[in-house]
């Protein structure tokens, strides 16, 4: 009886951590007849940034890349500035959200009410403030400039550095599964 205890336990809390990952993939277009297979070698468009992005944007921009730049390795696709045979686009939108809660008659009601012609209701309450970002990825053919694949993928911005490289390594590397 224990050991079952402590297994769904240990279930329980794989589905959790595996389970909530804090990148979603809204979507992935292969256009055509696109197999990675048929290239061999990648660059990056070179990008520009308008606004203000903070200190922290060059170098999160960095890890997308090399998290890129890796998985391609990985397919056997290398990169290359002299001439590649794909070419691969990083567009990067992020929204202020507000985090909200409905309040609760038990945690938020009054202490004490004069008269008994009183009448509470609940509502939404904003408890806070997040970044929410956008990825979408294009795989363009360089000799054609056809688009070949597209990846859309969105996360909340995560603050700590070595949380946010690895949430963009996990969101990375689900976007790129489908090669």
């Amino acid at each position: 009886m224990k050991m079952l205890k402590y297994l769904s336990v240990g279930i329980i809390g794989l589905l959790l951590i595996t389970g909530c990952s804090p990148v979603k993939i809204l979507d992935t277009q292969k256009i055509g007849d696109f197999s990675l297979a048929n290239y061999s070698t990648f660059d990056f468009y070179h990008m520009g940034v308008d606004g203000n992005t903070g200190s922290e944007f060059g170098e999160r921009v960095h890890w997308i890349m090399d998290e890129i730049a890796a998985q391609m390795k990985e397919k056997g696709v290398k990169q290359s500035d002299e001439n590649p045979d794909l070419l691969i686009n990083i567009g990067l939108a992020f929204v202020e959200k507000v985090q909200t809660r409905e309040t609760d008659f038990r945690t938020d009601a009054p202490r004490y009410v004069g008269s008994l012609n009183y009448s509470w209701q609940s509502e939404t309450v904003a408890v806070g403030t997040y970044e929410e970002g956008t990825m979408v990825v294009h795989f363009v053919d360089s000799e054609d400039l056809v688009l070949l694949w597209e990846g859309i993928s969105q996360s909340v911005v995560l603050k700590g550095d070595k949380a946010a490289q690895k949430n963009i390594a996990t969101g990375v590397s689900k976007l790129m599964a489908d090669f």
